[in-house]
C-alpha cells in the first residue's frame, strides 16, 4: 500500500462516536512512549489546525481505551526521538478513545502508543486564527 495513502487513513479516518462528555485522563510523568513496538517515521506537517483533538481507534474502527497520547516539541528531521522529559503534555484515552489538548501556536509532534500496537507519530502545527477546524483522528494497528 502506498505510504502516503496509509498516513492519510491514519490521520483522517473517522472513528467512534463523539460526545462532549468524553475526556482523556492526565498521564503520569513516568508514562512515556512505549518504544518496544514498531513505529512509523513521522509524516510531514499537515495544514495548520486550530486545536488538537480527536479519537484513537483500532483497524476495525472501534474506539480504544488506555492509549497514551503525547505532544512533543517539533523535531524537524525525526532522526532522534525526543526524550520523555521534554514532553509538553499527555493523556490516556478512556473508553471513548477521545483526546484533546489546548496548545499555543507552533509546531509539534503527536505520538500515540500502547504495548502491542504500532506507534503512531505525526507532525502538526497549531494556528488558532487561521487553522482548520477538524479532528486529528488516529488509527492504531496490532504489532503482531
Amino acid at each position: 500500500m502506498n505510504i502516503i495513502w496509509l498516513l492519510f487513513l491514519l490521520v483522517f479516518w473517522g472513528c467512534g462516536e463523539i460526545s462532549d462528555k468524553d475526556t482523556c485522563i492526565q498521564a503520569k510523568e513516568t508514562e512515556c512512549t512505549f518504544w518496544g513496538s514498531t513505529y512509523i517515521k513521522p509524516s510531514t506537517l499537515t495544514n495548520p489546525i486550530q486545536k488538537l483533538q480527536g479519537t484513537v481507534c483500532d483497524s476495525s474502527n472501534e474506539a480504544m481505551n488506555g492509549i497514551l497520547v503525547e505532544v512533543y516539541p517539533f523535531n524537524r528531521d525525526g532522526s532522534e526521538d525526543i526524550p520523555c522529559e521534554q514532553r509538553i503534555t499527555a493523556c490516556i484515552t478512556d473508553k471513548s478513545g477521545r483526546y484533546s489538548f489546548n496548545l499555543s501556536n507552533g509546531q509539534y509532534e503527536l505520538r500515540a502508543s500502547k504495548i502491542g500496537w504500532i506507534i503512531f507519530r505525526t507532525y502538526f502545527s497549531i494556528d488558532m486564527e487561521d487553522g482548520e477546524e477538524r479532528d486529528t483522528n488516529i488509527m492504531l494497528w496490532n504489532d503482531w
